[in-house]
């Protein structure tokens, strides 16, 4: 009985592996920032919803946790469909969504997300 319920549980998670070659490296630079990242869901015909395919795009919610104003830059990486960076300034406890080009299921996202404090250079 165990045994089934450890499969089971093996076997639930393989759609959550399946999303962590999405990530984006983060440089946060010791700022209190709140990341989450999900695909891009489309609907077909028939109205019923599932995860984009093949390239795709990631949605990035930001929230500054900090205490001061901070500005995070997402470079989507040489290899991105799409090559400019989005930008966000953030106040303390305001929160920003940003969409990245994903790679194609089976390979590594090159995008990275690097915040500062407003001002920095």
């Amino acid at each position: 009985m165990k045994a089934m319920l450890l499969c089971g549980g093996f076997a639930a998670c393989l759609p959550l592996l399946a999303l962590a070659d999405g990530e984006i490296s983060e440089q946060l630079n010791g700022l209190q920032i709140e990341t989450s990242s999900s695909p891009l869901t489309a609907q077909d015909n028939t109205g019923a919803a599932g995860p984009v395919t093949g390239n795709a795009t990631l949605v990035l919610k930001l929230t500054n946790r900090d205490t001061q104003v901070v500005e995070c830059t997402v470079d989507p990486g040489p290899t991105a469909t799409e090559t400019h960076e989005q930008k966000a300034r953030l106040a303390p406890g305001e929160s920003a969504t940003l969409r990245v080009d994903a790679r194609a299921a089976g390979q590594e996202s090159d995008a990275s997300l690097v915040c500062t404090p407003a001002g920095a250079s």
